[in-house]
């Protein structure tokens, strides 16, 4: 930022690329360490940091519902309501059937046995119990996904709160399902995604029938006042290890409709990532978050400049509208680079 300010980068691992990239960088405590918010709430004060910005999906709702506790820190998250129902698969169906989109049937345990979710007018039950879809025998269910492989119907076995390609295995018959269940759930409790995982061992593992379609990656852009700006839609070309390796920046209107209705509905603030695989049966939205993503650096490239226009929201002033122009038809591609870190 030169002239402008510093860069800070914290992270509980002191490895990570981004600390060699800050202006400074300290290591904290991991996120659910009692004492990782008094620790950047004291950074914050010392160093007089105007904004706070997190990367990780863990971080979001650990940091929204500290917000208040940052007196002169402006922490750059959207309201734990909408966090929530990015990070939990089964509210972002929720979510996505109350804002009249498509959404991927899902099927978690439910009572002992694998079922599916349906959704009442209130939605699903409490934060933790889903509706369950009646079944007079298990063996009923079973007998639906035996007859979806036969059909070479594909299923997608991934953890309820996910992140990346972590604990995500694709089934192509009943042996397979039954036994990536079982990886996936071990996978959520021997890494970080058992915190918001939490008790929840029944229903911490989904499965959605895998969408053949055009996968597209969107940055939903709105203003720190939860109102839309505008939305960058890319094409994805390939993918490496669950990022986004080369994509194309396109104009499609109805995707980007799609993203206005969801920026309405969610009033989220700063960029909203979200992942959607468009087919003749229509436009599934098949994952969001509540951050910059991976595929930010794409949108950033064909001219997008988000940093900037929330430093100018921050002075409470109007974001220049240079920031939020992407020139479509532009492909771009990610490359390893080698970085030295001590």
């Amino acid at each position: 930022m030169g002239e402008h300010g510093k860069i800070y980068a914290v992270n509980s691992a002191p490895m990570s690329t981004g600390m060699a990239q800050a202006d400074e960088s300290f290591v904290s405590p991991v996120i659910y360490d009692k004492e990782y918010i008094p620790f950047l709430i004291k950074l914050c004060k010392e160093k007089a940091i105007d904004m706070l910005i997190p990367l990780f999906d863990i971080d979001l709702p650990v940091l929204s519902s500290a917000k208040p506790q940052f007196e002169k820190t402006f922490v750059a998250v959207s309201d734990s309501g909408f966090i929530d129902s990015c990070n939990d698969k089964l509210k972002m169906n929720e979510f996505l059937i109350s804002a009249g989109l498509k959404e991927v049937p899902v099927f978690t345990r439910c009572k002992g046995s694998i079922q599916e979710i349906v959704y009442g007018k209130d939605g699903i039950s409490n934060d933790i119990i889903p509706i369950c879809k009646g079944m007079e025998q298990v063996q009923e269910l079973e007998y639906y996904f035996r007859d979806k492989f036969k059909k070479g119907i594909k299923f997608m076995i991934k953890p309820r709160w996910g992140m990346g390609s972590l604990g995500i295995y694709e089934a192509g018959d009943f042996d397979e399902l039954e036994f990536f269940y079982n990886k996936t759930s071990k996978d959520i409790y021997a890494s970080y995604l058992k915190y918001e995982a939490g008790n929840n061992i029944e229903s911490a593992v989904i499965i959605q029938e895998k969408i053949i379609g055009r996968e597209y990656g969107i940055d939903i852009i709105n203003d720190f006042k939860g109102n839309f700006i505008t939305a960058v839609i890319k094409e994805k070309i390939a993918m490496r290890a669950g990022e986004t390796d080369i994509s194309k920046v396109v104009m499609h209107p109805k995707l980007y409709e799609i993203a206005r209705i969801i920026a309405l509905k969610g009033r989220h603030i700063g960029n909203l990532d979200i992942d959607i695989i468009l087919n003749e049966d229509g436009a599934y939205v098949i994952d969001m978050n509540a951050r910059f993503g991976g595929g930010y650096p794409f949108s950033h490239a064909a001219g997008i400049d988000l940093p900037k226009a929330m430093l100018a929201w921050l002075m409470g002033r109007e974001a220049e509208p240079g920031c939020f122009i992407a020139e479509a038809g532009r492909v771009y591609a990610k490359d390893i680079e080698l970085m030295r870190l001590g």
